[in-house]
């Protein structure tokens, strides 16, 4: 693994895109493209060490002199673990509950043994993990453990949806109201609806 490589992974890792590392990182997105892409290799120490900080990861990992992939293999572990609690939690499931599921399936396990996966400190075997994904009603593992981007977190429109998101968050209660108002009233308007979406008054 090279040094793009890691600041692709790492980065990937905490869910920021290449237009995000640069802001913070004072580089343009098509910079961070190239250090990812390995076309541009001699990076700068002082932006070596600026993209380590942002993402939370040492200078000397991302350059391969401190057992680097341990470090980011370290990283997916824990983003494993959060999605794994996430999808437990978000299916209304209880710790005890899976464990009875699994148990009844014939796998020897307690709900320690959950917490610990859930935590990090060790791993469901696939079998299981499969097992688990089913019965918590996940239906696309991939996306939802973040190995592949959803389709609506990628280009413009993610930055609009996050720019959004943070004007929503500034408001009041009653701002929100009415910016929720004023959005009902756009959809209704020809001119600011996409076509095949557009339904008249009373349609």
């Amino acid at each position: 693994m090279n040094i793009g490589e890691r600041i692709k992974n790492a980065r990937k890792l905490l869910g920021i895109t290449q237009e995000e590392l640069g802001k913070k990182c004072g580089v343009a997105k098509q910079t961070i493209f190239k250090y990812e892409n390995g076309i541009i290799t001699n990076i700068p120490i002082e932006k070596l060490k600026m993209i380590s900080q942002v993402l939370d990861i040492s200078a000397e990992s991302l350059m391969g002199w401190d057992s680097p992939d341990n470090e980011i293999e370290s990283l997916m572990n824990l983003k494993f673990a959060s999605h794994l609690k996430s999808a437990r939690i978000s299916s209304g499931t209880s710790l005890l509950e899976i464990s009875d599921y699994l148990t009844s399936l014939g796998y020897e396990l307690s709900t320690d043994t959950i917490n610990n996966w859930e935590s990090g400190i060790s791993y469901p075997n696939p079998s299981m993990f499969l097992e688990m994904c089913v019965y918590y009603g996940v239906e696309d593992v991939l996306l939802e453990f973040g190995y592949k981007e959803s389709p609506h977190e990628k280009g413009e429109d993610s930055n609009n949806l996050k720019e959004l998101k943070h004007m929503y968050d500034q408001l009041n209660d009653k701002g929100k109201e009415a910016l929720i108002r004023q959005a009902k009233f756009l959809t209704t308007e020809s001119d600011c609806v996409k076509k095949e979406n557009f339904r008249p008054h009373g349609a």
